[in-house]
């Protein structure tokens, strides 16, 4: 399974997907950085759960603390493919996801 396709598996793809993407993309961005604010995602209830969701769909990984998640191998090939696609799946190649 592709980076991408353990992303898709957390949406339905009703409504606005493009938040959805968007929201991942910009988390695992946060967690690909080297020099981040610890507390950052403490300090916000839903980041908290969306890094607790990339957790559970295998995008980051965690020791002893959430903010000191890493991105995996998986994460950083969903990462590469939003930068290069974009956050809408209608813009996406034929195929990405299945």
């Amino acid at each position: 399974m592709t980076g991408i396709q353990a992303l898709a598996r957390g949406c339905c793809g009703c409504g606005s997907p493009e938040t959805y993407y968007e929201a991942a993309r910009d988390l695992l961005v946060h967690f690909s950085t080297q020099d981040r604010p610890w507390d950052w995602i403490y300090s916000d209830r839903f980041r908290y759960f969306a890094a607790n969701a990339l957790d559970h769909l295998g995008l980051i990984e965690h020791g002893t603390s959430l903010a000191g998640s890493w991105v995996t191998q998986s994460g950083q090939e969903a990462l590469a493919f939003l930068q290069e696609h974009g956050v809408n799946p209608d813009e996406w190649p034929s195929g990405s996801v299945e």
